[in-house]
């Protein structure tokens, strides 16, 4: 007669709660991928309801405000180190 174990008993034990958690873990895998499935088709449907109707732009500038804030900075004067060339010394008395 064949008498069980310890270790063939503990391995038994071992061998269902690994089917009982890659049962567990696989529905929660499905779970989760159609969660992602879910997501990625109500955004697909968010977008094509987007798309049939034009956006309204008429909060947006042109960005007119932009160019006459930078000519205040400036002065409306260009720098002229960016004509300079690159091998020209620099020249600290020099106004750039």
């Amino acid at each position: 007669m064949h008498h069980w174990g310890m270790g063939p008993s503990a391995d038994a034990m071992l061998v269902v709660a690994s089917l009982i958690g890659a049962y567990k873990f696989g529905i929660r895998a499905l779970e989760v991928q159609r969660g992602i499935v879910a997501d990625l088709r109500a955004r697909e449907l968010e977008e094509l309801e987007a798309a049939k109707h034009e956006p309204d732009l008429s909060a947006l500038s042109d960005g007119s405000q932009y160019a006459k804030a930078l000519a205040q900075m400036y002065g409306g004067q260009k720098e002229e180190s960016s004509t300079r060339e690159v091998d020209e010394p620099a020249n600290p008395d020099k106004p750039l």
